[in-house]
């Protein structure tokens, strides 16, 4: 893919990025509280009211981009959010996004542990972004790399994308694809380590929808029209036309 397409920017203005190694555009970060926010503001019934997010903020509380430091930069990502809650987003989000299979999280996780971090100006990831989604990117961009020093790792793409060090993701498993997982390794402050991403093939959390996990996160892959290859594809939901605009 060339460099000039290699970019594009969600419905809400976040990046994301193509990787060859899963054929996908995927999500630079996982979904932030801003990106869910503008989801809630359009929410077409009464589920997703301030009574719900007030219960999901209790488990991990919201803090503005300027607020966003080493310390805390997970209280910006979305979560707590049950699967069906996540595919709510997804719908909402247009035709061609979904959540990745295992099997994809895990490639993309081992690919990229061995590419090095970029930047984020010259990258073109800033480019075109709102004031809050641009100061929200620098400083989570700028916490990853205070976190990889501290945790004694060299900076790399994953986790500068937080696939490491950021949440649990939902993630779709079995073959096909039938179940949900997590995948991921937050840090210990904000919830314990849960899993070595290089010796388990997924974590499996149980009551999944009768119970609220504080770290459970998801980030979106998108597939452009010519990439599809069929209505499920291991997790693809047809829903709106909705597509994302050219970064």
């Amino acid at each position: 893919m060339s460099t000039e397409n290699r970019i594009v920017s969600d419905s809400v203005g976040f990046p994301m990025v193509w990787f060859e190694e899963i054929g996908a555009y995927v999500h630079w970060l996982p979904v932030t509280k801003i990106q869910f926010e503008y989801f809630l503001c359009d929410a077409p019934d009464a589920y997703f009211d301030a009574g719900w997010y007030d219960s999901v903020l209790s488990l991990n509380p919201r803090v503005t981009p300027r607020e966003v430091t080493s310390q805390n930069y997970w209280r910006a990502l979305m979560t707590a959010v049950r699967p069906a809650e996540a595919q709510r987003f997804v719908s909402w989000c247009g035709d061609g996004f979904r959540l990745p299979t295992e099997a994809e999280w895990t490639a993309l996780y081992r690919a990229l542990r061995a590419r090095p971090a970029e930047n984020l100006g010259a990258s073109g990831l800033l480019e075109s972004r709102d004031f809050r989604t641009h100061e929200l990117l620098e400083r989570i961009d700028a916490s990853t790399y205070e976190t990889s020093r501290r945790m004694s790792c060299g900076p790399n793409l994953a986790g500068q994308m937080l696939l490491r060090f950021g949440v649990m993701e939902w993630v779709r498993v079995g073959s096909p694809p039938s179940a949900w997982g997590v995948k991921g390794e937050p840090l210990p402050e904000f919830c314990g380590n849960l899993e070595v991403l290089d010796r388990s093939a997924e974590t499996l959390v149980a009551d999944r929808e009768s119970s609220r996990f504080p770290a459970a996160g998801f980030r979106l892959l998108f597939f452009p029209p010519a990439k599809r290859t069929g209505d499920f594809e291991a997790g693809y939901m047809p829903s709106a036309e909705t597509t994302p605009k050219g970064g």
